[in-house]
């Protein structure tokens, strides 16, 4: 077993959340330990577009570090047809409004060195399995990638471990919640290919290729990210159903041959993750008051 260390404040989870309130945190002065069950830099699901106003929050990130493209135009579809292309931003605009787009892999990682900057321990490769409220704090446990148990006490915790988290459970948080589906595949590109709308600064949006969903292509630095999404009633999230699944991969065939974008069709790898859905208002920390939720798992 590992040693059981006393925090001030566990943060579960290294995404953007995660890596953001750790950061926060040990600005403050707080003993953080931020926890990633996964080695960084690592893989993460996701079209990875987020507005450029972050920047104001993250003042101490160069966006060099993982911005590949800046978007400035938006192009909609129907059916991937009656395309409008248009910019984002009005003739007068006092402000430019832009899009960031990058890979999660580098934006979570420049995140959680981040936090590791102001001074939280970052423990990497330890997969949380419970978290517990007690009078005195909350203890946490979880596995490290060398089978050994990991164990920790924090006054607080912070849960940031996405839609399927272990802390919302733990704390018995979002018993309810509703989850679409969404499925995404990057695809090798060379700018100048394809249709000519396939331009580093433009980001796709289709509406009506998925019944109650959605569909994107995000240009990023040397390939694209194209996704499609499903919303279906709180009883059926899709989680297992091969129909969404199938529904979903066809979008995705059909916006690539649509923007003629040349691809390896039997060798396309997708990847599937949940879409935290907003269905109200609802708490979103434990009654003691020491574990709460950011990000998706809240």
């Amino acid at each position: 077993m590992l040693t059981s260390p006393q925090y001030d404040c566990v943060v579960v989870g290294a995404g953007p959340a995660g890596g953001a309130a750790a950061a926060e945190a040990a600005r403050l002065g707080l003993r953080t330990c931020l926890v990633e069950k996964r080695l960084l830099p690592r893989h993460k699901t996701c079209g990875g577009g987020m507005p450029m106003v972050l920047a104001d929050h993250l003042r101490d990130i160069v966006p060099e570090a993982f911005v590949e493209c800046t978007v400035r135009h938006m192009r909609h579809t129907w059916r991937y047809g009656d395309a409008v292309l248009a910019s984002m931003n009005p003739p007068d605009a006092e402000r430019e409004v832009t899009l960031w787009m990058a890979r999660r892999s580098e934006f979570d990682n420049a995140m959680a060195m981040r936090a590791a900057r102001h001074g939280a321990e970052l423990i990497e490769g330890v997969a949380v399995r419970s978290v517990t409220e007690t009078d005195r704090g909350v203890e946490i446990r979880g596995d490290s990638h060398a089978d050994r148990t990991w164990t920790a006490t924090a006054d607080y915790v912070v849960g940031a471990d996405g839609a399927n988290g272990v802390t919302a459970r733990c704390a018995g948080l979002r018993r309810h919640r509703a989850l679409a589906i969404g499925m995404e595949a990057e695809v090798p590109h060379r700018w100048g290919s394809g249709h000519p709308d396939l331009r580093p600064d433009v980001a796709h949006l289709e509406y009506g290729a998925v019944q109650q969903g959605y569909a994107w292509v995000f240009p990023k630095g040397d390939h694209l990210n194209v996704g499609a999404g499903i919303f279906r009633p709180r009883s059926d999230t899709g989680r297992g159903n091969p129909a969404i699944a199938r529904e979903l991969e066809s979008a995705i065939h059909a916006y690539l041959h649509a923007l003629h974008v040349p691809y390896d069709e039997e060798n396309l790898v997708l990847h599937a993750h949940p879409l935290p859905i907003w269905t109200g208002k609802e708490r979103l920390h434990s009654r003691q008051g020491r574990i709460f939720l950011v990000g998706d798992a809240a």
